[in-house]
């Protein structure tokens, strides 16, 4: 009874002077210390929200891979960082370049990401802010370089997928060879060549243009081909052949245009077919018409704009006043279409470069010109939708 006595003094006094934890028969353990954050598990695309941009091959919904230059996805995620596990597949040929993508972060400049062969984890956000997030993720190189495959996404910490992005306004569908590819658009001078680094479809005339007008963007995009024959002899897959395509360097399985209602459509081709010597104009046009055709079947109500300029010019090649013919010879087209009852489908030329706006790789279109060209896009399509 006195030791029970005494050990009731003895607490209240500890108690009394902060030591209560002296009376416990275990001590407290100690408060957990915060880890750092972390990522979690691979998550996989099959599982995910996303939003596809321009032609994306889904039919492995755990692994869908794209080709077209300026083709992606974009999704929302509510968190404070992520990384993307891709892979890059190169084209089988002897250049063997590896892609770059261009990666946006809510209303953040874009940042380039340039990927290795094979399979790989990109990092591409940490540390911001808690709360919700829009990534886009776009190729800015070309079908010629390879395709991405996306096989999954973690997360930082607590980080979680929110709900799809909503679909944009409209829908612009950009036809065309390197300069709606975006050739050379990021090379410093006239006097560098083609790479798959210095491409960037993202900024690109029409690109630009979809994003002024919030539309969603398709790109069928390849350098150096023409509606009737190539800058390269050797390449015999010409834009109306590889138009179709789904997946840029296979002929099957084919678009679905039914999957991808289009408003508005440019055209820039021709560019190739006037570059070398001795264009046929009976041939120019046949492939034209034909192809404006076909572009109507598959959009019926969509606004069509055939585009020339801004690399072709009179005296280049010598003598062969390329510019006054392209003029020419699409103005027909046009005016063949709404003779038979096409009122949607109009005529633009873009002036060429001036010395103040300097030049891309292989004097294409440097950024400034690309602007001024979005800008003339923007305009037309707005006074023709009204």
């Amino acid at each position: 009874m006195r030791r029970l006595l005494v050990r009731s003094i003895a607490c209240a006094l500890c108690a009394a002077i902060g030591l209560a934890s002296a009376c416990r028969a275990k001590p407290r353990p100690p408060p957990p210390v915060r880890a750092a954050p972390t990522f979690g598990d691979v998550v996989s695309p099959a599982r995910i929200g996303l939003r596809f941009e321009g032609r994306v091959d889904q039919r492995s919904p755990s692994a869908p891979r794209f080709a077209w230059p300026a083709s992606g996805f974009r999704f929302g995620f509510r968190g404070t960082g992520l990384s993307l596990r891709l892979e890059d597949v190169l084209f089988d040929d002897e250049v063997r370049d590896t892609d770059f993508l261009a990666v946006y972060i809510d209303s953040d400049a874009p940042v380039t990401l340039a990927l290795r062969e094979g399979i790989g984890e990109y990092p591409i956000a940490r540390g911001l802010r808690a709360g919700p997030h829009e990534v886009r993720v776009l190729k800015r190189s070309e079908s010629e370089a390879g395709f991405v495959r996306l096989h999954g996404m973690r997360f930082e910490g607590l980080g979680r997928f929110v709900a799809t992005p909503a679909r944009r306004r409209h829908t612009l569908l950009a036809i065309g060879d390197s300069i709606t590819a975006g050739y050379g658009v990021d090379g410093p001078d006239a006097n560098c060549h083609y790479s798959a680094g210095t491409s960037n479809a993202t900024r690109a005339y029409a690109a630009l243009a979809a994003r002024e007008l919030d539309a969603e963007y398709q790109a069928v995009a390849w350098s150096g081909r023409g509606l009737y024959r190539n800058y390269d002899v050797g390449a015999v897959e010409l834009v109306p052949m590889i138009y179709g395509r789904l997946f840029a360097t296979e002929p099957t399985p084919r678009f679905d245009p039914r999957a991808y209602p289009v408003d508005m459509i440019v055209v820039n081709l021709g560019t190739n077919d006037l570059s070398t010597p001795h264009p046929e104009r009976m041939r120019f046009v046949t492939a034209y018409r034909d192809f404006t055709e076909r572009l109507r079947s598959d959009y019926p109500t969509a606004n069509i704009v055939l585009v020339v300029g801004p690399m072709l010019a009179d005296d280049y090649p010598p003598h062969s006043m390329a510019l006054r013919k392209a003029r020419s010879w699409v103005t027909s087209v046009v005016a063949h279409r709404r003779a038979h009852g096409d009122a949607r489908i109009s005529y633009l030329e873009m002036p060429g470069a001036s010395p103040d706006e300097g030049y891309g790789c292989d004097f294409h279109p440097s950024f400034r010109t690309h602007q001024r060209m979005a800008t003339l896009l923007v305009e037309r399509f707005r006074s023709v939708m009204r």
